[in-house]
């Protein structure tokens, strides 16, 4: 079963939309990523192949961080490990345009959080309480939630340093 996206707007609708698997999270991540034109900031455990490894996401996060010279997309990974050994495709697009796609390893005292999250423009919200289940929430004008999750992502970030498992090797 997929979600009905047609009718959300990003910072208008109002509905609480929940997420059961990884497609429907995938579904929401990209249809936030596509209407987003200023920021995605992203708590993720492992860059989840299911839900960041698509050519949709790809193009949508490239889209979005060439549509301005404002736009910027921030992701803290806990664990980048799976995403190199695999492959990930937003890891190649980091590659390429740095200053607008940056990713950063959390602190210590960060690693025992369990939720994840994903926020478009400081209001499009897909959250998930346990980062291994696909059970979340998805919203797409969730100011209220999005702002309380935003500065835990700012306080982060501040912390957070490069991911050395991300380093590209020049040769």
């Amino acid at each position: 079963m997929t979600l009905d996206l047609s009718n959300q707007v990003l910072k208008e609708t109002n509905d609480a939309l929940i997420t059961n698997s990884s497609e429907e999270v995938r579904e929401g991540m990209l249809e936030l990523t596509q209407q987003a034109r200023r920021s995605l900031d992203i708590y993720t455990h492992q860059l989840d192949h299911k839900l960041f490894n698509g050519q949709s996401l790809h193009d949508a996060a490239l889209e979005l961080a060439t549509y301005s010279r404002h736009s910027l997309i921030r992701i803290i990974v806990r664990d980048s490990t799976s995403a190199v050994k695999r492959g990930n495709r937003l890891v190649q697009l980091s590659y390429r345009i740095s200053s607008r796609i940056q990713i950063r390893k959390p602190p210590i005292e960060y690693m025992a959080d369990t939720l994840e999250y994903f926020i478009a423009d400081k209001r499009g919200l897909m959250y998930r309480p346990l980062s291994n289940r696909y059970e979340g929430k998805l919203n797409f004008n969730d100011s209220i939630n999005s702002r309380q999750l935003e500065r835990s992502f700012n306080e982060m970030w501040e912390k957070s340093a490069a991911d050395p498992e991300l380093r590209q090797l020049m040769i």
